[in-house]
């Protein structure tokens, strides 16, 4: 099989309760691209940010991105866990990551804002309020 990833050819151990699912990605990917969820919470002026990503330090390129973009479905179900508790729900890309002062005005008439993205993003030095 070759790894949807570093495009690499495997071998998976092979059994008949898996005859028709087979692995997309290699051992060393599996482990590399293990998802979890990481938390940071950053206040700001009269509430805070909570800022949740799933993989922490990882440059990823385009092809990896778009590929391991499909495990925020994790965060999703946490967003509907907790739709009820936050005033402000934001999808840190990129391309946010670009005009992230352009944000300042937005956060601030919001108490609990909920960021989330795929990849670690360093928002603690960030200057939101201008």
């Amino acid at each position: 099989m070759i790894c949807k990833l570093c495009k690499t050819y495997f071998l998976d151990v092979f059994s008949f309760d898996r005859w028709f699912d087979f692995p997309d990605l290699c051992p060393s990917c599996k482990e590399k691209f293990q998802v979890s969820i990481h938390f940071e919470s950053i206040p700001i002026d009269n509430g805070q940010i909570d800022y949740y990503y799933i993989y922490d330090d990882l440059s990823l390129n385009t092809h990896e991105d778009i590929y391991l973009s499909r495990y925020l479905d994790r965060l999703y179900l946490k967003i509907l866990d907790v739709e009820d508790t936050y005033d402000l729900f934001i999808y840190y890309d990129d391309l946010l990551d670009h005009t992230f002062y352009e944000l300042g005005p937005l956060i601030k008439d919001y108490r609990k804002v909920f960021f989330f993205s795929l990849m670690r993003k360093d928002l603690v030095y960030k200057d939101i309020f201008l």
